[in-house]
């Protein structure tokens, strides 16, 4: 049998799921006593690819690698935990719980799940990497029915943080460019992987080939100028694409290239624009309400 038919094995009939990423390869006591049905870590230094022990899985792939495998076997995640990334001194070479991860998980995590994490460990705002995401999230303490105490998946003095978190699915805009149908949405673009003919994404670059590689419908948004994606859906009769945001919230030239080139170019003949953060697009919402108005 398979790794990937014993991990497929290990899931069968099992609802509860607790997914720690980067999760280091020490398999702790505590984790047998966790509320979940499965316990999956997940890290590369894992010497094998896939381990089980009782309820508690380790698989030895690089977070996308996991995630695709996930994805290909359907399972529905109830518990995203993530310790210290690594990032200054782990090895590891993009957050988490930034865009890049959260937007791929978010097909694959319940409409109710908890989100187990450090962010004092980010440069960044951990608003923008987390809370303006389309979900609502409550945080919980140690007086909650749910409440898991972070410090069992890190061992460093940074604050840890639990979440129960809601996805919200908000409606769709739509609109006529010309002949061209678009749709601007604030969900995952991976949301769309089966629907549309291309996904046009953002990754970080070290991730590009892999991404690529484990994605066939995807390539890499700052891979290519206006030109280069309309005359690469021509060239492959690619007739539906989605597009993550990518020109820094300038998007008006691009929507004008399209009206322009659309004799010359006429496909992509439906468009969705796909964002996590509320103000992503904005331009391409204000142009649907105008042609809301003129309509």
């Amino acid at each position: 049998m398979t790794d990937k038919m014993k991990l497929k094995s290990a899931l069968s009939g099992k609802s509860r799921l607790l997914v720690y990423f980067a999760s280091g390869t020490e398999i702790k006591e505590c984790y047998y006593k966790l509320p979940f049905e499965l316990i999956i870590l997940v890290d590369v230094a894992f010497k094998k690819p896939l381990k089980i022990a009782k309820n508690v899985v380790c698989v030895g792939l690089w977070s996308t690698n996991a995630i695709s495998l996930f994805k290909e076997l359907e399972i529905s995640i109830s518990c995203m935990a993530t310790g210290i990334d690594g990032l200054e001194e782990g090895g590891c070479a993009f957050p988490m719980n930034g865009n890049f991860c959260i937007g791929s998980l978010l097909p694959i995590l319940k409409n109710d799940f908890l989100h187990i994490a450090f962010p004092k460990q980010y440069r960044r705002s951990w608003k923008k990497l987390f809370l303006d995401m389309p979900f609502t999230s409550t945080l919980l303490n140690q007086t909650d029915k749910d409440y898991i105490d972070p410090k069992i998946f890190s061992s460093t003095n940074k604050a840890g943080y639990v979440w129960r978190v809601t996805k919200n699915v908000e409606p769709p805009t739509n609109f006529k460019l010309g002949g061209r149908n678009i749709t601007i949405q604030r969900k995952s673009i991976w949301d769309n992987y089966e629907s549309l003919d291309k996904l046009f994404v953002r990754c970080p670059p070290i991730e590009a080939r892999n991404v690529k590689k484990l994605f066939p419908k995807a390539e890499i948004i700052k891979d290519f100028t206006f030109e280069g994606i309309l005359q690469y859906c021509n060239r492959n009769n690619v007739s539906s694409i989605g597009l993550s945001p990518w020109l820094r919230h300038e998007y008006k030239a691009f929507l004008q290239y399209l009206l322009d080139n659309e004799e010359k170019n006429p496909l992509p003949r439906v468009i969705h624009f796909n964002h996590l953060h509320r103000n992503d697009f904005a331009q391409v919402y204000n142009l649907a309400k105008q042609s809301s108005i003129s309509a």
